[in-house]
């Protein structure tokens, strides 16, 4: 079972030998010294009545398997800490606070939370297994993605997050295209990974305040800035890079360094996507604007507002252009007084 990670500086996905685990490599995307992950259980190990049936991946805090819930005969996907991180109590807050956000999440488009707890200083938590892949591994495939069925993946993950929003004032933090699944069972979009979501007003973690939290390629300018009065719009502003990349094939910002991408964030606006594709829709290309602005202010006012443009596009509504005036045409009489003409 090769590790299959992502590189925490430039989000990109590497593959090592098992034999690396623990060690250092180089990422082949940004260049920068990156630890191999260590996989720490075996396929058939029972884990608080959970059997480990195939290593799916590691991130930041934790690994990942597909398991058998052995009393519902199911399959799920376990979450279980890294081993490397049970003794810092930061680490462990941090994934408490995950397993605290998912059980408050009840909606059809959020993985579900199962079972949580602690075992034999294993600390994990049991979810929603979905079968199928996320979007980032269809980009790798195809490049660009197909206009309206990402207008409505983007609607799903919208109302989404207007449910975590209006209920309970929850903030994913890192949406981008390895967070949102496609599952193969239903055909369903899946939102995962709530690691590092936030109840807005929460007291921020000492550890991380003043410190950036998420994915600089997606990340909205006021989370680049690290303030910490984030509402639902960082959350939009990210959502709406995620859906220029699906169907342009790029990221809107890119440099040689994190830093580098989040000042573009900050300073640039994000590119016209007909720039690369230019049989996008006005529509696409409006609300693709319209969520990435880089004043909050400027962006839609409520995830209901961008819900109706969504289904407006999907549908294909057109948006009605507004008319310039002519300017009137100004000329003198033989006395020389000013005539003007309509």
């Amino acid at each position: 079972m090769d590790p299959k990670f992502r590189c925490p500086n430039c989000d990109v996905k590497i593959q090592a030998d098992e034999k690396l685990g623990g060690q250092e490599v180089i990422c082949p995307s940004c260049k920068t010294s990156v630890v191999v992950p260590k996989i720490s259980f075996q396929v058939g190990e029972i884990i608080a009545g959970f059997r480990l049936e195939e290593w799916i991946g590691s991130g930041s805090m934790g690994e990942v398997y597909r398991a058998t819930q052995i009393s519902m005969d199911r399959d799920v996907a376990i979450k279980i800490l890294r081993t490397d991180l049970v003794e810092d109590d930061e680490n462990i807050d941090r994934f408490v606070n995950e397993v605290r956000i998912l059980a408050r999440l009840d909606h059809s488009n959020i993985v579900t939370a199962f079972e949580a707890g602690e075992h034999e200083g294993h600390y994990f938590l049991a979810m929603t297994f979905v079968s199928g892949e996320n979007l980032d591994e269809r980009l790798l495939r195809e490049k660009q993605l197909p206009e309206k069925e990402m207008l409505e993946v983007t609607l799903k993950i919208a109302e989404a997050l207007r449910y975590a929003w209006d209920r309970f004032q929850i903030l994913h933090r890192d949406i981008k295209p390895s967070n949102i699944m496609l599952d193969g069972d239903d055909d369903e979009v899946r939102l995962t990974d709530m690691g590092i979501s936030l109840r807005a007003g929460e007291e921020l973690d000492p550890s991380q305040k003043g410190f950036v939290i998420g994915t600089p390629y997606y990340m909205s300018p006021e989370q680049a800035s690290a303030r910490e009065d984030l509402d639902f719009r960082a959350d939009m502003y990210s959502l709406g890079t995620t859906l220029y990349h699906l169907v342009t094939g790029q990221v809107p910002h890119d440099a040689d360094d994190p830093t580098a991408i989040m000042v573009k964030s900050i300073n640039v606006d994000v590119p016209d996507p007909r720039a690369i594709r230019p049989e996008l829709s006005d529509e696409t290309c409006y609300i693709i604007r319209k969520m990435t602005k880089r004043q909050r202010e400027d962006r839609y006012a409520s995830w209901e507002e961008l819900i109706g443009d969504l289904k407006f596009a999907i549908a294909g509504g057109k948006r009605k252009k507004k008319k310039r005036r002519k300017a009137p045409i100004v000329t003198t009489n033989a006395s020389g007084i000013p005539i003007v003409e309509e």
